[in-house]
Order: structure tokens, then sequence, then C-alpha cells
């Protein structure tokens, strides 16, 4: 058997191996690709990963969907407010008050700046603490 490019580049694809370190192993054996893979699994230069990195692939996912629905759990704990003076007029969580604002967006832009234009309050509040989103505007403003 002889060695072709073509058996290097097979070798190159499963072991973890240089072009000369692969172009050895198949003279040491002939040409012989199962014999050559054989040794370079003994020697330990096999790649193993690919089913590492499938598996890295899929924790990160899995660990991305769980944060993801560890914030939206926080989110929803959160409750969007819109109040003049003493009367509340929307008290909903912060999770579906962002849906609604995406879904309406153009529309709901609008409202919030005409609400904030004429002295409704908006704030989002959290256990205890409330963030207005009136103050920040001003603040920045």
């Amino acid at each position: 058997m002889s060695v072709t490019l073509d058996k290097i580049d097979l070798i190159l694809e499963r072991a973890n191996v240089t072009y000369e370190e692969a172009k050895e192993a198949l003279e040491k054996h002939n040409g012989d690709l199962v014999e050559t893979l054989i040794e370079l699994e003994k020697g330990e230069k096999i790649r193993k990963d690919k089913k590492k990195t499938k598996e890295n692939v899929n924790e990160k996912s899995s660990s991305f969907f769980n944060n993801l629905v560890d914030e939206i759990k926080k989110m929803h704990k959160q409750k969007f407010r819109i109040r003049k003076d003493e009367e509340q007029i929307i008290n909903i969580p912060l999770t579906l008050a962002v849906l609604l604002i995406i879904i309406t967006f153009p529309f709901s832009l609008f409202l919030l700046a005409i609400l904030f234009l004429i002295g409704y309050k908006i704030s989002i509040t959290s256990k205890g603490s409330e963030i207005v989103v009136n103050d920040m505007i001003k603040k920045d403003a």
C-alpha cells in the first residue's frame, strides 16, 4: 500500500497530528489506515473531542436557556406601573409590559411619551425599590 495525500487527510481528520506525523505513521504501516489509526489511538493522538464539542454546545445552549428562564422569572416578579397622583392606571408584571411594548411598538412608544408629557408617573418596582422612568429621563435631559 502507498501513502497518498487522501490517506494523510483522512488521518488528519481523525487524529490530532501534523502532516509529518501522519505521513510517518502511514509509512510505518505501509499505508494501512486501520493499523495507523490503531497506533495513533494507543498513543492517545486520536481526536475524541467531537462528542465533547456536541456536549459542550448542548450544555451551553441549555445553560443559556436556563439563564433566560431565570431572567424572565425575575422580570415577572417586577411590576410596571403607570399612575397619576395617587390613582394607579396600570400595574402589571414587567414581562407582560415588555411583550405588549414589543408587539405594539410604535403605538406604545407614542402612548408612553404622551403619558410622560401630561404628567403620568411611569415606574418599575421590585421588592420595595422603585425605579421611576420619569426621573431618569428628566435627569438625562
